[in-house]
């Protein structure tokens, strides 16, 4: 039977392994990350390790520009410089021309809609 109501905190992470916390940038994972292992180390009296992976932010720093420009690529509001789009080919591992198109990529939604029409 499943509990009816909001479970509290301690109970949460002394059940818990691991936590993770998710969401789009910007909306504080870091510092709930933060908050709940400082809770669950005062809480349970264990330790507590918190890992923050950014792959925006790691691109940014491999490629030596600002991590917001790596979600302007992304949304495709934002058009590199040739020297910017090579050098994101060079560390994806592909021609450029796979990175980058004149026409819009396909969405793998529509990708896989094609698959399962013809499969």
């Amino acid at each position: 039977m499943r509990r009816k109501g909001p479970v509290p905190l301690d109970a949460l992470l002394a059940s818990k392994e691991m936590v993770l916390v998710l969401g789009s940038g910007g909306v504080g994972k870091t510092t709930i990350s933060a908050a709940l292992g400082l809770a669950a180390a005062v809480e349970q009296g264990g330790r507590v390790l918190v890992l923050t992976v950014d792959p925006a932010k790691r691109l940014a720093d491999a490629l030596g520009v600002h991590y917001q420009t790596i979600g302007c690529l992304e949304r495709g509001e934002y058009d590199p410089s040739l020297s910017l789009a090579l050098r994101v080919a060079r560390f994806s591992d592909a021609p450029v021309e796979a990175v980058f198109s004149l026409e819009p990529f396909p969405t793998i939604a529509s990708q896989d809609r094609r698959a399962a029409a013809e499969g």
